[in-house]
């Protein structure tokens, strides 16, 4: 699995990749140590989709908020009971990542790996268990745009304010909740439209 995802990865995030896939507990462990290591990120504004800046949490809050986002998709997982809602964890993970943004570059590309990554520990395959294209990730972004008012106050404040509505998002959405989101649930069904054939008889969606 591991060219699987770095032939969609840009450097450095190949490497936290690569230390993900070494793990033998939580999808996030090593992510999360490795996007540590590497400091804080320095880029926290982005064009997005429509043309208008987007501006990302500030960089103190890295940390803290991707403790909060791996120790959310832990509860999730657990939680999960069906393939159904186990792609709705997925695309709850790429949001979160896409949100809290902890790389200066790739942020999107490790968001749909690591996607990737938590379905095949959940349905035990070796392999990337979707067929989604390299520029998934571009395809993805008009999605997440839906799931919160993006900032565009580029200044110290707002990069916090854009970083308490992340945590805010973090802490009180429930996995009974992801369908009723826009983004998220059009991201899910962008995920389950994507399920390679040969998974098809031991994956089987609702709907």
């Amino acid at each position: 699995m591991s060219h699987q995802l770095r032939a969609v990865l840009a450097q450095p995030n190949t490497d936290v990749i690569d230390a993900v896939l070494r793990e033998d507990g939580a999808a996030g462990a090593g992510l999360f140590r490795l996007a540590a290591s590497f400091g804080s990120p320095t880029v926290r504004v982005d064009v997005a989709v429509n043309g208008r800046p987007h501006v990302f949490p500030a960089a103190e809050r890295v940390r803290a908020l991707l403790e909060l986002l791996f120790a959310r998709l832990d509860t999730l997982c657990q939680l999960a009971t069906t393939p159904d809602l186990d792609v709705d964890v997925a695309a709850f993970a790429i949001w979160g990542l896409t949100a809290i943004h902890p790389f200066d570059n790739a942020n999107g590309r490790t968001a749909v790996a690591f996607a990737q990554l938590l379905l095949a520990q959940r349905w035990s395959t070796s392999s990337s268990p979707l067929a989604l294209p390299n520029d998934a990730h571009t395809r993805l972004a008009p999605l997440m745009m839906d799931i919160d008012v993006a900032e565009s106050d580029v200044s110290p404040l707002g990069q916090l304010r854009s970083a308490a509505r992340v945590e805010a998002r973090l802490r009180t959405l429930r996995l009974e909740d992801i369908g009723s989101v826009p983004g998220l649930a059009r991201t899910s069904a962008a995920l389950r439209a994507a399920l390679l054939p040969a998974l098809a008889e031991r994956v089987q969606f609702s709907s």
